[in-house]
């Protein structure tokens, strides 16, 4: 089936931005927790790709610029020496909170843009469900096989004229994005 980017998409609203600031995040901020049960207290995920991280860190950076906030976020002095620069990992704004990672898999498959997936993980709480599931196909839930080649054990029947064995393990499974229409893509206009 569809992986999780493929359903998101497919049900998500989209959010396409010029330049990232606090302004872009608030409006995403402020759409999620329209789709979600509570006005305040819901933690969302942003799951992006490099592109989007940088840009995320340089507003955050320039937020805090701006805001004239004390030094001390900024840098440390160790001894002789100063730590310049910070990493943001998360955002607030009206009592949602939002936390940021960035996903190599992502930064490979959208290289030219940034691009993420605002995410609301929280628990179906009436059925029960995650939201997000792994399944897989009764019976195909793990398999091991063995691939057996000459001199393993004589007169064998064997596959592979190899003089060595290979132990094969697959399984089948499949992802579920139980409220896809909880979530929100962003994308940047760059190339």
């Amino acid at each position: 089936g569809d992986g999780v980017i493929n359903q998101v998409e497919r049900y998500a609203d989209k959010f396409a931005y010029n330049k990232m600031t606090t302004d872009v995040m608030d409006t995403v901020l402020s759409a999620m927790r329209q789709k979600s049960n509570k006005s305040m207290g819901n933690k969302y995920t942003i799951i992006c790709n490099e592109l989007l991280w940088d840009d995320i860190q340089r507003s955050l950076k320039h937020y805090l610029k701006d805001w004239r906030t004390n030094g001390v976020t900024m840098f440390s002095k160790t001894g002789k020496n100063v730590s310049v620069g910070n990493t943001f990992d998360s955002y607030t704004f009206g009592g949602n909170e939002v936390t940021f990672m960035v996903d190599k898999s992502l930064s490979l498959e959208y290289d030219t843009r940034p691009y993420g997936l605002c995410l609301d993980l929280t628990a179906d709480l009436v059925a029960g469900k995650p939201a997000i599931a792994a399944y897989t196909l009764k019976g195909k839930e793990f398999k091991r096989n063995i691939l057996r080649g000459v001199g393993s054990n004589g007169d064998e029947e064997i596959a592979s004229p190899v003089a060595a064995s290979r132990l094969i393990m697959t399984s089948y499974s499949c992802v579920c994005v139980h409220a896809p229409y909880r979530s929100y893509v962003i994308e940047g206009n760059r190339s």
